[in-house]
């Protein structure tokens, strides 16, 4: 009878080898889905970074140029004006030709016939 224990030693032995194998290679399969997860992470972030197209400084173009002097030549107009009505300056109406001397400058004031 002792053979027959020894056999049942034996494969419960065999028995808990196998659990642990079975352990081993679930926590394989987790690592190596972590590191596949990282890998094709970090492939998704170097295609993403190389279709990014590099600029290079060039001319302007002349619609950006006339832009520009468009601007130019508004901020020229806009450097005499003061910022327009203060706090509480909406309480007195219409602003007069002293307050915005430039608004009433090219009107004539001659009744229409």
């Amino acid at each position: 009878m002792e053979t027959i224990e020894s056999l049942h030693e034996r494969v419960e032995v065999l028995e808990d080898q196998i659990e642990a194998l079975i352990h081993r290679a679930h926590l394989m399969e987790r690592r190596l889905r972590w590191w596949c997860a990282l890998a094709c992470g970090l492939l998704v972030l170097l295609v993403a970074s190389l279709s990014l197209p590099s600029s290079m400084a060039q001319d302007e173009s002349s619609e950006y140029r006339g832009i520009r002097k468009r601007l130019a030549a508004i901020e020229y107009k806009l450097q005499y004006v003061d910022g327009g009505p203060q706090r509480g300056d909406h309480y007195r109406g219409e602003p007069t030709y002293r307050q915005w001397p430039g608004r009433y400058a090219d009107h004539q004031w001659a009744p229409e016939t």
